[in-house]
């Protein structure tokens, strides 16, 4: 909308009823004119750094959490299946034992 606004009133101000550019009347105003069209995109790209690092920043920590906690559940199956591995390999060796001295 603001940009808009300040062509409506480049247009209204720099233009004759018959649309040709009024050269006199530039040269009064064409430093104010530069004026905003050299600042207003440093403000804007200001901004949009601004917006875009802090977003960035919350993705960034976000993601941090995810996978620490991606971490912590993984490290707990890995526990889990190691202990059942244990487990099995306890009562397997306890078979083998009860069968050799079955046999025997």
């Amino acid at each position: 909308m603001l940009f808009l606004d300040c062509i409506k009133y480049l247009y209204q101000n720099f233009y004759d009823d018959k649309g040709w550019l009024i050269i006199k009347h530039i040269k009064k105003d064409v430093n104010k004119a530069l004026l905003f069209l050299i600042i207003a995109p440093l403000i804007l790209f200001v901004w949009f750094s601004t917006y875009y690092d802090n977003k960035l920043k919350n993705i960034t920590i976000e993601y941090d959490k995810s996978r620490e906690k991606l971490q912590e559940l993984t490290g707990e199956v890995i526990l889990e299946k190691f202990n059942e591995t244990v487990q099995l390999k306890e009562s397997f060796q306890k078979d083998k034992e009860s069968l050799g001295k079955k046999i025997l």
